[in-house]
Formats: C-alpha cells, structure tokens, sequence
C-alpha cells in the first residue's frame, strides 16, 4: 500500500515538473543539440559502468523523463540523456551525455550561498581553481535542461552551462606485458 500511495505521488510530482519538458532539442553555448529520445546512458545499480541503453523512441522529452524514473524506482539504476549535435549523424563518436551538473560563473560580488537554494539544487560546490564558479548538481534526469533558463535568469549569474560527457567506450583495454612483449618482438624482427 506505501509503495503505491509513494508510485502515485511521484507520478504526480512527474507531471507537474516535468510539464516544461517538451522540445527535444536544445541551444548550448556551443551549439544546438537534440536530445536522444531513443537512447538513454544507463548507470546500473550495482555500481558497474554505464552503458548506452536503446529503446522504442519516445514520443516526447516529457515521456522519456517519465518512464527513465519510473525505471529508477523499480530497478535502481540511474539513466541519463543523450545528446547529438543537431544535424549530425548520430555515431558514437558524436555521442554527449548529460550529466545532472550545470556550471555557473558569478559576477564579481554575488553571493553564491543563495544561488543553489534558487535553484532547486541538491547540492554545490566551489572548485577553489575557479573562485567565481559554481557546480550545481540536481536529483532527476533532465533537471540539468528544464532549471537552466530560471538559473540563467537569477541575479548575479553571468553564464550557466550544463555539463556534458563523452562515453569511454571507445577507449582501448591496457596491454597486458605478454601483448607489450609481442608488439616488441614484431617491431625488432620486422614483422
């Protein structure tokens, strides 16, 4: 009965937030992006990489929201969206995740104690290598986009920009010293 009355309250919750949350494209500093509504970067729960998860494509941000939390309560796993750069072929190359962070530079003097509060941010953080700079992290997927305009708008901010990453599944595994080893003896011998 608790897990229901929980399920329908975030249900909810879902629907007013997230009621914002329609475009599936977006403009970033360095361009405009559109949003995977197809694909999603799933970070399972026992703490193992994350990985690109595919799925019917959605009909809306909106949905693909809705249904990525849902699957968090049920499994525990967190999902992130994926991004391409609009108008390029989608490869994994091209493939940018975004994170729940959004970095802010402040105006010489602004307080930066109220900034987070403002902004509805479970956490911050002042990186001492940048001392007008502010990392907010969010809770939900997509809280990165949906805040960005209200954080933009807030006093004493000079720019906002969600973080976004590249997958490391391209990266080669290390070598072990018997395939070092091998290279080698090619290399010496000619081959």
């Amino acid at each position: 009965m608790k897990i229901f009355l929980t399920l329908g309250f975030f249900t909810i919750c879902l629907s007013l937030v997230f009621g914002q949350l329609s475009a599936a494209e977006v403009q970033l500093a360095d361009g405009y992006y559109e949003i995977a509504l197809d694909e999603v970067q799933r970070h399972p729960a026992d703490g193992g990489l994350p990985q690109p998860m595919t799925q019917r494509k959605k009909s809306s941000l909106q949905t693909l929201v809705n249904d990525m939390n849902y699957r968090a309560l049920v499994t525990g796993e967190r999902c992130d969206l994926v991004l391409y750069r609009k108008g390029e072929k989608g490869t994994e190359r091209s493939r940018r995740v975004l994170s729940r962070q959004i970095l802010i530079q402040l105006e010489d003097g602004a307080s930066s104690a109220l900034i987070p509060e403002a902004a509805g941010a479970i956490d911050f953080s002042e990186p001492s290598y940048a001392p007008n700079c502010l990392f907010l992290k969010f809770a939900g997927m997509g809280d990165s986009l949906m805040k960005l305009s209200k954080i933009r708008d807030l006093e004493g901010v000079l720019s906002a920009e969600p973080l976004m990453g590249k997958s490391a599944s391209n990266v080669s595994p290390p070598m072990t010293r018997a395939t070092l080893m091998r290279k080698r003896i090619g290399v010496t011998n000619g081959i």
